[in-house]
Parts: structure tokens; sequence; C-alpha cells
């Protein structure tokens, strides 16, 4: 927020080896309607990227990523629930291979 005003994140979460975000991008002009951003996304992104690789001290992700454009208030619930769904679902991926089997334990 402090880099680029008008663009918050609005939900997010972040997996062992991915991150799924939800960026608002809230960019108002003089008459009060929505126009579109003042900074291209892929700069985001890309200024993201560098910071959190930097403060890791080495490089956390690959070169692309996926975008999808929110339209109306049902598709953002729809990704809303899928990034808050999205934990459980990886940790029952039975072909992810870092997954990690969940322990069980007997008490006798």
């Amino acid at each position: 927020p402090d880099h680029y005003p008008g663009i918050s994140v609005d939900q997010y979460i972040i997996m062992p080896d991915h991150v799924h975000l939800i960026l608002a991008l809230r960019h108002i002009g003089p008459d009060g309607r929505q126009i579109a951003a003042p900074t291209p996304l892929s700069n985001v992104i890309q200024q993201m990227k560098r910071i959190t690789s930097k403060q890791a001290g080495i490089s956390l992700w690959q070169k692309g990523f996926y975008d999808h454009v929110i339209r109306n208030d049902e598709d953002l619930a729809n990704v809303r629930q899928y990034i808050r769904n999205n934990p459980l679902k990886w940790i029952q991926d039975k072909d992810c291979p870092k997954r990690k089997k969940p322990t069980t334990t007997s008490i006798r």
C-alpha cells in the first residue's frame, strides 16, 4: 500500500509451494468512477517478488504468474472461497509429492 496507493490486498493464503492473493485495484477518477490502475499489475507483482526474495536471501519465485480479473461480486465470493479452502485441498491432494501425510497417535 505504501508503494502503490489504490492497490490493496483483499485476501491471501501462503501455501508451502505457492501463494494465492486478491489484489484490489481501486483507483478512483475525479468523477468518482473506477479507472485503470495507475501501475500495471505486472510491475506490482514483480516488485513483490523482488522484495520478498531479497528479504529471504534466495530466489523464491518462478518467472510468471497467473492472473484473473474478478468482474462481479459472485466471482469475488467464489475466488475468496477457493483461497480459504486451498489449504485443505492441498493436504488432500494425493499427487502432491511435498504433501505431508497426517500423523495419527493412538493412546493406550
